[in-house]
């Protein structure tokens, strides 16, 4: 593994009042010297990726690593990255691995990076208009994309996302999946719905997606954006906000454990059935895909409507 030093990796974590941002900052910094982790708290989201990468150029180390603050990374994940990104190709200009989400129940690319440095300057100029872009990283990454640099993946799952968040960002995120990722929806609103009967944090997800599929305007990432909403989620879920978590509320075995019962790597399987994904290729290979579209918005339809029965 390559050695953590100031000249090897400067480390930027950026929050929005996520409740685990002390404890990503925490694991962390068992893994980088704290000063060489930095913290970035500006909204609307384009600024704080202004913030980050200007800071990484101050910093000057080779690499940079990105992590939104509701990632919680593993004890290795910042040398494994670095490792990744030094035996990678001259052309690399960021490589990412797997976190497992909560809220999808699956492994995918979310929340952390590893940057070229002496590349940052040329993506600071391409952080897009605020407000423009609904993701302006990957925005970003398209654009030096279209320069020739390349945007890699490695295989490790690296962390865990969106565990021990507040009800009012689970809603907020997931308002954002309702518009956003419409192709995920049947798999989405199935997982809720099982899952909301003891982990209240799919009640919040639940009613987010519902909200985001029914509203007319356009999702945006801003978190102000959604502070009108948090201000009713409570009396909609009858749920007590939970409180600020400690940073060393969570520690390394957290992180594993919930690797650990997952049953990685690939899709999570819920309860040992087939995802909706599977399932709805499956009736695709049958039916053919303009015969199951029906049945699909139907089943979504419907399952949106028993959101009531979650509730306690």
């Amino acid at each position: 593994m390559a050695t953590m030093n100031s000249k090897t990796v400067t480390v930027v974590i950026r929050s929005c009042g996520e409740r685990t941002t002390d404890a990503c900052r925490r694991l962390i910094e068992k893994q980088v010297a704290p000063e060489n982790v930095l913290l970035v708290q500006e909204v609307p989201f384009e600024q704080a990726l202004r913030k980050t990468y200007t800071l990484a150029i101050e910093r000057n180390a080779r690499w940079t690593v990105t992590v939104d603050a509701d990632v919680l990374l593993r004890h290795d994940a910042v040398a494994r990255l670095v490792n990744a990104a030094e035996q990678a190709a001259e052309n690399v200009v960021m490589l990412e691995g797997l976190i497992y989400d909560k809220i999808l129940g699956k492994c995918r690319q979310a929340g952390h990076r590893i940057y070229r440095t002496s590349l940052l300057p040329r993506a600071l100029e391409l952080v897009p208009v605020d407000g423009t872009q609904i993701r302006p990283e990957f925005h970003v990454l398209q654009q030096l994309e279209a320069e020739d640099w390349v945007s890699a993946r490695m295989p490790d799952v690296l962390g865990v996302h969106d565990f021990e968040q507040y009800y009012c960002d689970l809603y907020r995120k997931s308002f954002v999946h309702g518009q956003k990722h419409l192709a995920w929806l049947p798999a989405l609103i199935e997982r809720c719905r099982h899952e909301c009967v003891h982990d209240s944090d799919f009640r919040a997800i639940l009613l987010g997606l519902s909200d985001g599929i029914a509203s007319m305007d356009s999702a945006k990432i801003d978190v102000s954006a959604y502070r009108r909403d948090a201000q009713f989620l409570q009396q909609r879920l009858q749920l007590t906000e939970k409180p600020p978590l400690a940073a060393d509320d969570i520690d390394d075995a957290f992180v594993e454990t919930v690797l650990a019962t997952a049953g990685l790597p690939g899709e999570v399987l819920a309860n040992g059935r087939a995802t909706a994904r599977q399932r709805a290729a499956a009736r695709i290979r049958q039916a053919g895909l303009l015969r199951s579209i029906p049945h699909f918005a139907g089943v979504a339809l419907d399952d949106l409507a028993r959101y009531l029965k979650c509730r306690e």
